[in-house]
This record gives C-alpha cells, structure tokens and sequence, in this order.
C-alpha cells in the first residue's frame, strides 16, 4: 500500500470515514513518512488522508510508533558498533589518572580553630567535672584575653518537658557549665599536658622560671565541689617527673616537689639496694641484667642529649661512657637532686627487676 506525505498545515478532504485500524508495520511506516509529527490534529489528518480512522487509539498507536522510531534512530550507531565489535567500547580521555576532590571543613580556618578548641576545652572539663543532670547539660565556652577574667561556673535550672506520659510536667534539673579560658588556652595549657592535673581543669597556665629542674606555672584550676557547685582555685604548680603538684604560691610548690622527690629517691635508694644485695649474693647471675644508667634511659625521660651532658659535667661524670652504675648517680643525686636522672635511674631500676625476681 502506498501512502502520502501530509504536511503539517495541509488541508485534505475526507469524503467517506473508515473505520480501518493500521497494523505495526503500516503505523512505522507512515511515522518514517511525518519525522514532524507533534500534534495530535496533524496526527488524526495523517491517518484520515491514507485512509485510517482518525480515533483518538490509532492516534497514540501512530505517536507511540513515532517516539520509537526516534528512539531506534537515536541508538543506531550503538546499535551498529554493538552488532560490530560485540561490545560498546567505553569512553577514555587522554588523563586517565582520576584525582579525588579535596573537600575543606565548613567554615574559616578561624572559626574552625575557635571549634577545636572548645572542643578541647568541654572534653577535658568533663572529665573531672561533674555533669549529666536529669534534664540535660550545656556547656558555654568563652574566651578571653585577660587573666583575671578567667572562671568556671555552674548555673542549675529545670525543664519540665523531659519526662512524658504519667510523669509528664514533673521538673528535671539542668546543669549549665559556663568557663572562660584564655584564646591561647591550647598551647598555655593543653600542649603542656596539664589540662586535667590530679584530677581538676586547669583553666590558666602562666610558666615561671624553674627551681632546681621542677617546671613552675602559675595557674588558675577549677576543682569539683559539693553536688554541681565547682570550686576556683589560686596557685602555683610544680611539675616533675611525671608528676604534678597544686600549692599556693612558688615555695609551697617547690618544698612539696623537693619532698616528693626526696621520697622517690629514697624508694630508689632502697630498691637499688636489694639488687646490688643480691648481685653481691650471687642470687641474680644473668649478665645481661645489668645495675646501670645507660643513655637510652635518660632519653626516656624526654631529657635532651644536652640536659644530660650538662648534668654528667656538672656532677662529674664521664659522659664518653654510654653507661655509669647506679650506685655513681645515685650518690650524684645526693649532691645535685635533678628529676630528671633520678627517672633515669628509675628506668634502670625497672628494667632490672623483672630479670633479678626482687
């Protein structure tokens, strides 16, 4: 059957209706013919001029054959290099080497930085704080630059919307942790490791000159008292050895660091004892278990290799040796107390106990 091309804008005049329906092959065939077809008018024109019944059926038949077709078209060089190669070849640039997306964190680095270091500040505080009431926490964290402004307070209220069904409107407490530290609070503080000392915040760090190899800071803590009420304290602290201690002004610090020291020494003296007792004995025969203060036990401390030359020099030992026997720095010790060669001979001691079975 041969059909016509009807233009969009054709007029054609039908003299009798037919009530024919095309098959498949005769709607792809007259859709080949209109590539233009967009409405349905012109569509009920097309059908009705080659003798179709122009229903609104054979009309969607026609258009539906019409986006097929297009489709068939449109995929036709796939189609071809499928049919050809078996598969379709993907698509490859000339930089094959994929590079992820640096993605930065939200906000400026300044206040990504105020960030960081609330954070430091809430977790530190909660761990020697008391907090967690019924009705929920809130900590607020300022910063300052004057150190007189530096606190810590505890506000407690209620919320009568924690608790629902039977107990619904009964009040909860609410405990709200307002601290201000100073900006720097971070490299005063937190990079000095002394953010939570003997189990209270330190809010305020300010270093002083050292007395005798202790670390002297002038500092302001916040220390937990009765129920949420939270205490603020004055002073000085004196760290040594791993250890630190809370006074309130520079000679209290420095008689407790000295008479802490003193006990340390004593223990070590002690200790020290029983080995060279037994080495004496003949109880403990392993040579490689050895009553010596080797280099490496200084570096264990954190002391520099010129801390350690310098104290050798001063004390009079020689520091061509990698080693001198504890009974020398001991009796050193004596002389020059330091807290840092008295932690090295700890590390000797520590190391020796468990080959000597004391």
């Amino acid at each position: 059957m041969k059909f016509i091309h009807v233009a969009k804008n054709q007029e054609i005049c039908v003299t009798t209706a037919s009530r024919k329906k095309p098959s498949e092959a005769e709607l792809l065939k007259l859709a080949s013919m209109h590539p233009g077809l967009e409405t349905k008018a012109h569509v009920r024109v097309v059908l009705q001029a080659n003798g179709f019944a122009g229903s609104q059926t054979n009309i969607e038949a026609l258009l539906a054959a019409h986006r097929k077709l297009r489709e068939l078209k449109s995929r036709a060089a796939e189609k071809r290099l499928e049919r050809r190669l078996g598969h379709l070849p993907q698509a490859c640039s000339a930089n094959t080497q994929q590079t992820k997306e640096v993605l930065l964190p939200l906000g400026t680095p300044f206040q990504r930085l105020e960030a960081a270091r609330e954070q430091a500040v809430i977790a530190a505080a909660k761990q020697c704080i008391k907090h967690g009431a019924s009705g929920g926490t809130r900590f607020v964290v300022r910063v300052t630059t004057e150190p007189s402004d530096v606190r810590y307070s505890v506000a407690l209220g209620s919320n009568c919307s924690t608790y629902a069904g039977r107990f619904a409107g009964w009040v909860a407490n609410v405990d709200c942790h307002f601290i201000t530290v100073p900006r720097d609070w971070r490299i005063r503080v937190e990079r000095e490791r002394l953010a939570v000392a003997g189990g209270m915040l330190t809010l305020d760090a300010q270093r002083l000159q050292d007395v005798d190899g202790i670390k002297l800071y002038k500092a302001t803590w916040a220390k937990q008292s009765r129920g949420y009420k939270v205490e603020l304290c004055h002073g000085v602290l004196a760290v040594f050895t791993g250890h630190i201690i809370h006074a309130k002004n520079v000679d209290d610090a420095v008689a407790s660091a000295r008479k802490k020291l003193k006990s340390l020494f004593n223990k070590a003296m002690k200790t020290w004892a029983t080995l060279d007792d037994d080495y004496q004995d003949g109880t403990c025969q392993d040579n490689a278990c050895t009553l010596d203060v080797t280099s490496e036990d200084a570096r264990k401390t954190g002391a520099s290799a010129r801390e350690i030359e310098a104290w050798c020099h001063a004390v009079g030992i020689d520091t061509s040796l990698k080693a001198a026997p504890v009974r020398c720095v001991l009796k050193a010790l004596s002389l020059r107390p330091d807290p840092k060669p008295l932690m090295a001979v700890n590390e000797a001691i520590e190391r020796c106990i468990p080959k000597a079975d004391v």
